[in-house]
């Protein structure tokens, strides 16, 4: 499990899980996730918001990706494969 909070929004956090999912979650409100961000194959080690663009933020995984989000769509903008 991994957590980063966005820059702009101190009620809510991301949380990247051990299913390959990203879940965006209120502060007030921890029985149901806001979004979920589904995309990656293997567990998410690493979340981090963006310090320049309040709504973007990345995820690294062990399915070897790093995804670019938005957290106004539910799919990556971007993958990066190593």
């Amino acid at each position: 499990l991994c957590v980063d909070f966005p820059v702009d929004d101190a009620s809510t956090y991301l949380a990247g899980t051990e299913d390959g999912l990203v879940h965006r979650c209120s502060c007030s409100y921890n029985e149901q996730y806001l979004e979920t961000y589904a995309g990656h194959a293997g567990p998410v080690y690493k979340i981090r918001c963006s310090p320049y663009w309040p709504k973007a933020f990345l995820s690294c995984s062990a399915d070897w990706t790093v995804r670019l989000w938005s957290q106004k769509k539910p799919d990556a903008a971007h993958v990066f494969h190593s």
